[in-house]
């Protein structure tokens, strides 16, 4: 049997989501509650074109996650269930990462 350490929160608790280049560590978050419809495409930080664009491929698909997110947490309250976030947790307490 494996013991595993999760933690777990509603939609609700959402209080920002980060996008974070991986080229330079610049960071960009948007709080789904207070979204003003931008969702970062490139990091503004990096020097090279390529490093700058993030999502030439997935951006319409970033762009409906992002609308989709922000609808949910607006409509949460009014759903007549709880949508919960389930993440596992790593011995030292950290989010697990995919394999």
């Amino acid at each position: 049997m494996t013991l595993a350490q999760r933690l777990s929160g509603e939609i609700t608790d959402i209080k920002s989501i980060e996008f974070v280049c991986k080229q330079c560590g610049t960071s960009v978050a948007f709080e789904p509650a207070k979204w003003n419809g931008v969702v970062p495409h490139s990091c503004s930080n990096c020097p090279t074109a390529k490093a700058r664009t993030w999502m030439e491929v997935s951006r319409e698909s970033i762009d409906m996650f992002a609308i989709l997110l922000t609808q949910i947490v607006k409509a949460a309250k009014d759903l007549p269930f709880e949508i919960r976030l389930n993440f596992n947790l790593t011995e030292s307490g950290e989010p697990e990462t995919p394999k």
